[in-house]
């Protein structure tokens, strides 16, 4: 290949990149005084996405609201530090519905990806959307002594045991935690595999988990909370939700 011919390959890789590093896009919204609410509008074409960055302190009420000219545009939520495309969303509007209402379980910056869903993207389907974003409340006090684990945003991590199928022994998986006081946390769980769940205590009880779907259960088992979702099951010692 002569230089010329190397400089032509050269500049349509380094256009194509850049073609493809444009689809995403990424804004901050941020609330006067860290509450109200607020609604930007956008435009989304085939696979484009945008990432709206919201700072939100744990113990505040969090509302996200989507309408669109296109049904086929959804929206999914992601905990601070955790990254479209390769962390699990706490919220799938495809799945659960065009309307969010929760509690910031964790102070940080949390990511609202809207986008086309696949099958519009590769038709180049395009669409006009305003999404509202809402934050209410202060922010919950930091349990005395409770401190994050350096480098992460948790308050503990280690390892329960779990089984994530029907007649699977039970191994060990990974969790962090991100406790609000009270028996009030998040536990954030690493399956063999490499599957992620996440299951959501307050005050001391277990009331949910994510990704939804499947029939969920919580019993006390002496100083566990057993929960089974399906065929997955999990022990948690009380002293993870609750700390020392």
């Amino acid at each position: 290949m002569n230089a010329t011919g190397r400089g032509l390959l050269v500049a349509l890789v380094l256009a194509t990149s850049a073609a493809a590093a444009d689809q995403v896009r990424r804004e901050r919204i941020e609330l006067s005084g860290g509450a109200g609410t607020t609604e930007v509008e956008g435009r989304l074409k085939g696979f484009e996405s945008v990432e709206y960055q919201v700072p939100a302190s744990a113990g505040q009420q969090l509302t996200i609201a989507l309408a669109s000219e296109n049904p086929a545009t959804y929206y999914n939520l992601f905990a601070p530090g955790d990254v479209p495309g390769e962390s699990t969303a706490v919220y799938v509007a495809a799945r659960d519905g065009l309307e969010y209402h929760g509690t910031v379980a964790a102070t940080g910056d949390y990511t609202v990806q809207v986008f086309l869903i696949r099958a519009a993207a590769r038709r180049a389907e395009e669409s006009a959307y305003t999404l509202s974003v809402g934050l209410a409340g202060e922010a919950a006090p930091a349990a005395e002594g409770d401190a994050l684990v350096p480098g992460t945003r948790f308050q503990a991590t280690g390892e329960l045991r779990c089984a994530v199928g029907a007649g699977q022994p039970m191994v060990a998986c990974r969790f962090g935690v991100e406790r609000e006081g009270g028996g009030t946390a998040t536990i954030h769980l690493r399956q063999p595999g490499g599957g992620e769940r996440t299951i959501r205590f307050e005050a001391g009880r277990a009331v949910g988990a994510a990704p939804a779907g499947g029939v969920f259960a919580a019993m006390r088992q002496g100083d566990d909370t057993i929960v089974t979702i399906d065929d997955e099951r999990y022990e948690i010692p009380d002293v993870v939700p609750h700390g020392d």
